[in-house]
């Protein structure tokens, strides 16, 4: 089960957790709320997210340099900071419209 300090985890375990996402889209689909296809897209983003996540930090423990760390902290703050500023536009925008519709 470990190599390395790698924790492999079977692929079993690996679908037990998606038992929880399969209830959900039961139960939205009972409700009659048309969300299926986005809890989907969110479900393979979360998954290709943690993965590429696994082998991000495999790679920096594999090889401590301080300035891979830096580097690697520097763009996640660039990162967020992009969605931050992204997440604020799209809000103005959404205000500004209802404003406009209310006049």
């Amino acid at each position: 089960m470990e190599s390395n300090g790698i924790i492999d985890i079977e692929f079993w375990r690996l679908c037990a957790a998606y038992v929880f996402v399969v209830i959900l889209l039961i139960i939205v689909k009972w409700r009659g709320i048309t969300r299926e296809k986005q809890i989907m897209l969110a479900t393979v983003r979360m998954t290709v997210q943690l993965i590429l996540a696994g082998y991000v930090l495999t790679y920096i423990f594999e090889n401590p340099h301080p300035l891979l760390s830096l580097g690697f902290l520097c763009a996640m703050a660039l990162f967020s900071i992009h969605n931050i500023f992204n997440f604020y536009q799209k809000c103005t925008a959404v205000h500004l419209i209802i404003e406009e519709s209310e006049k």
